[in-house]
């Protein structure tokens, strides 16, 4: 019977899958809290741009 060696080459391919997608997803998680940090980043700047330039103008 032939079905044994394939069906041990799909299940350790499916594993190996498995590994690599949950590699994928940290990867994503990753990248996904970095990008948050910056686009909070950017927002911060942004809520206090006007102040600055009051500030700023008001020094002059």
């Amino acid at each position: 019977m032939h079905y044994r060696p394939n069906e041990e080459l799909l299940k350790e391919c499916v594993e190996n899958y498995m590994v690599r997608i949950e590699k994928e997803g940290l990867r994503y998680q990753t990248l996904k809290a970095h990008k948050l940090k910056l686009t909070n980043e950017i927002a911060q700047r942004w809520s206090r741009a006007p102040a600055e330039a009051l500030a700023f103008q008001r020094s002059l």
